[in-house]
């Protein structure tokens, strides 16, 4: 039966050291008396290996994205429309929306006050692609691709304008007017019914006295050129 190795009692002084021990078959130190070998360099208190065995050899993470400091990729930059996409893109023209009052002067004011036209029964609106007139009892309405051209007309024969809404005989062009300075003539592709209800006498002008004649035109302008250069 092999003895239970008992050299550490022998150093400590408090047996015999036995002779099958390790450290006595290693040439160790047997007697306590004999001073101590030296402690490695790698052993000593603080050393560190170059390679440390108990952790990983791990790339650190790259920042994350998004916080202050971090690197972010650069930005792809954009491919500039060649003059054939820019020609091929169809122009997009805005919806438009605009409102205009009727101008009124004192004289044609009461010459139209009999025929229910005032300040609250008249208006020009552009809205929804499409021009709508208010004139007192009369009505006037057609799709904004209708119109052909419009232009700003003046002075007028205050008589031949005055009160409800006039018939031209010359060329069937329909008049809503309130003052006889100024106003815009709006022609149209296809004549528009205004006067007479149920569409029986269609127009293919309307002149109207608004309070911005400029303005209109400007407004009108653009549909009649677009349409026109179709």
């Amino acid at each position: 039966m092999v003895k239970p190795q008992q050299p550490e009692l022998a150093r400590s002084g408090r047996g015999e050291v036995d002779p099958s021990a390790v450290k006595a078959r290693h040439g160790g130190p047997t007697d306590t008396t004999e001073s101590p070998a030296p402690v490695p360099d790698d052993n000593l208190p603080g050393h560190h290996p170059e390679a440390e065995q108990d952790k990983p050899d791990v790339t650190p993470l790259a920042a994350p994205r998004g916080r202050r400091g971090a690197a972010r990729p650069k930005a792809t930059p954009k491919a500039k429309p060649t003059a054939t996409a820019k020609a091929a893109a169809p122009a997009v023209e805005p919806p438009r929306r605009a409102t205009f009052a009727f101008a009124f002067d004192v004289r044609m004011a009461l010459a139209a006050l009999p025929f229910g036209v005032t300040p609250f029964t008249t208006g020009l609106d552009i809205a929804d692609g499409e021009l709508r007139v208010r004139f007192g009892p009369w009505s006037l309405r057609t799709p904004l691709d209708n119109i052909e051209g419009a232009e700003v007309t003046g002075p007028y024969t205050w008589f031949k304008v005055a009160g409800p809404a006039h018939l031209s005989f010359k060329d069937i062009g329909l008049t809503f007017a309130t003052n006889a300075n100024r106003g815009v003539c709006i022609r149209f592709k296809e004549p528009v019914a205004g006067l007479v209800p149920k569409g029986l006498l269609k127009h293919p002008a309307l002149t109207v006295t608004v309070d911005r004649p400029d303005d209109l035109v400007a407004a009108l302008t653009p549909v009649a050129s677009a349409h026109g250069q179709a």
